[in-house]
């Protein structure tokens, strides 16, 4: 049963300690990932006018941990270009994100979160190359080859391709 307040009760109640807004989560961020907690998932090497696409290369990471990670003052290199992430790159779990050149960026928003490097290493087209993400520390998180073979389809060759990560598991095999 209800309680049942007179009129005389009716100004005898109080509140104390509560809050109007949005709501306030707790919220880990992690500065340092193991290896894989993020991982290519998708890249773009190849653009070609003809595509649907943004004519500009990117690579898309996925954060296939349980935490929020900070990829501030992380690099994507090839051997030869190193680009860095800025500061408040932040990868929610299961997010996906577009790295690509700064000067690129706005092309790929409508796609989703752009994390704009300063310095896009040029992946190169028939040959192939070796990407590495490292963290701010310089410890690799994940790596990547590709070249047109990796499209496993003769007719992709003249690009306007991506290429993903075949694995749930998010192994090395394309």
């Amino acid at each position: 049963a209800l309680p049942i307040y007179t009129s005389s009760n009716a100004t005898r109640f109080f509140f104390d300690d509560f809050y109007a807004g949005p709501l306030d989560t707790d919220s880990v961020v992690v500065e340092s990932a193991a290896l894989h907690a993020i991982v290519f998932n998708e890249i773009y090497f190849e653009p070609a006018s003809s595509a649907v696409l943004p004519y500009a290369e990117f690579v898309e990471w996925f954060n296939r941990s349980d935490d929020t990670i900070d990829m501030s003052g992380w690099t994507l290199t090839d051997g030869s270009t190193v680009g860095r992430l800025p500061a408040r790159s932040l990868l929610l779990p299961g997010q996906y994100a577009i790295g690509c050149d700064e000067d690129d960026a706005s092309l790929f928003e409508s796609f989703g979160m752009v994390i704009p490097l300063n310095s896009m290493p040029s992946l190169n087209n028939d040959v192939g190359d070796h990407l590495e993400l490292k963290d701010a520390t310089g410890r690799l998180i994940d790596q990547l080859d590709f070249s047109d073979l990796s499209y496993h389809d003769t007719s992709k060759k003249n690009g306007g391709w991506t290429i993903e990560r075949r694995s749930e598991e998010h192994t090395s095999e394309l």
